[in-house]
């Protein structure tokens, strides 16, 4: 498939089948009934022979036969995906390679802003690790009128407005009392993301 297709086709090709495939109710909603869908980067292959124009450049050190160590140039091809995660299994329904010099957060922000348009009647939160928890990657979910779910960041100015609030009030159980949580709306990023946002902690009630 990916010899005979184009990128641009091949994603129209999954799209379309995960239309189909939503009509159909084979793509089940994940945990609490919510439908989710992620975004994350992979590595696709990696050489030390150029592949394409597309090619990203990376330098590595190999051990020579004689035990001296050489710097030689790597090629590799990174692809950020927009995934459903169901009940069931997950569901790649887009794709785009990170440019030369270009970044995994820059594409995974072009990605749902081409596609979400399409998208946001068909899916509630967009999950992301810690890279995403930055103004740009929020402000372009929230406009598209979907929720994002991602990792904070210790360094933002919401983890030092949870460690108040953690210094400040017990933590209620979660999960019968496995869990202790802290919850809290913030402010901070109002301004720039187009909303407040909803901060949850969860701390282990129990010996690890």
């Amino acid at each position: 498939t990916l010899d005979q297709l184009s990128i641009e086709e091949l994603n129209e090709v999954l799209i379309g089948a995960f239309f189909d495939m939503v009509r159909a109710g084979t793509l089940k909603p994940g945990p609490f009934g919510f439908r989710l869908v992620g975004v994350d980067a992979n590595e696709l292959f990696k050489s030390e022979k150029r592949h394409c124009d597309l090619c990203q450049e990376r330098e590595k050190e190999i051990a020579k036969a004689n035990g001296e160590k050489e710097k030689v140039t790597e090629y590799f091809h990174q692809a950020v995906c927009l995934a459903w995660f169901g009940e069931d299994f997950a569901f790649p329904i887009a794709w785009e390679l990170v440019e030369p010099g270009g970044s995994e957060l820059n594409t995974a922000i072009r990605l749902p802003d081409r596609l979400l348009p399409r998208l946001s009647h068909s899916i509630d939160f967009v999950l992301g690790d810690a890279l995403y928890c930055c103004r740009p990657f929020l402000r372009t979910i929230i406009g598209h009128h979907c929720d994002p779910l991602v990792i904070c960041l210790n360094t933002s100015e919401m983890e030092s407005e949870m460690d108040f609030l953690m210094a400040n009030e017990k933590g209620g159980p979660v999960l019968g009392n496995k869990l202790l949580g802290w919850e809290m709306l913030s402010s901070a990023w109002e301004k720039d993301v187009g909303s407040r946002l909803r901060i949850i902690h969860l701390k282990r009630n129990y010996a690890e």
